[in-house]
């Protein structure tokens, strides 16, 4: 089954992510950085994995390209939005408009995707909906259909292959050719070696 982070601390989870336009770069964002910030409780060292799982931070808590964009406060919040999208894939292929869904419609999905406890469902719910209320989903695509690389790695951020759906198109022409009873033999030679030679491209070598 799938696996969400969540925090109990959502609230400066906004707050660290609305603060990042405001804040140097730095070099990782870890457990010391975030006590730096006074963000000093235990329950918000989960703000680190929140970030990694939709890409803010890279695994090793580097900041991401995705970091960098959310430095302009005026795109950040699509910005975001599209990071969720992608975080949450499969909860947006259920539900296109899962940012609008309620909190039992959203733990009931968690519940059925993860195998984790009903306090743990509650708080990715929790999360979610944090993430959603500070971000701008206004004019952000919907998620392609996507299926995942069956290469064997390690736990870490999934690599997704797109898989771009082509309809082969066939098309068919019915000609129906009538032709006057009681004709020479040349009339009707005549007649296919036209059908041959302008409909189905076949030109006579004389």
């Amino acid at each position: 089954m799938a696996t969400f982070t969540q925090t109990q601390n959502t609230g400066n989870l906004q707050e660290f992510i609305n603060g990042i336009p405001s804040r140097g770069v730095p070099d990782k964002v870890t457990n010391n950085h975030l006590e730096g910030l006074g963000y000093k409780s235990k329950n918000d060292r989960a703000i680190i994995t929140v970030l990694k799982f939709i890409g803010v931070l890279e695994s090793n808590g580097a900041p991401s390209a995705a970091y960098k964009k959310l430095r302009n406060k005026h795109t950040a919040p699509s910005e975001l939005a599209a990071l969720i999208k992608i975080a949450y894939r499969e909860l947006f292929k259920t539900y296109p408009d899962a940012q609008s869904k309620d909190g039992e419609t959203l733990k009931t999905w968690f519940a059925s995707h993860t195998s984790v406890g009903e306090a743990s469902v509650k708080n990715m719910a929790q999360t979610f909906t944090a993430l959603c209320a500070i971000a701008d989903f206004n004019g952000t695509p919907d998620i392609e259909h996507e299926e995942d690389d069956d290469s064997d790695e390690k736990p870490g951020p999934r690599k997704k292959r797109r898989v771009r759906r082509q309809l082969d198109a066939q098309v068919a022409f019915n000609i129906q050719v009538q032709i006057p009873g009681e004709q020479s033999p040349e009339v009707y030679e005549a007649i296919f070696k036209n059908l041959g030679k302008y409909v189905l491209g076949v030109v006579d070598d004389e």
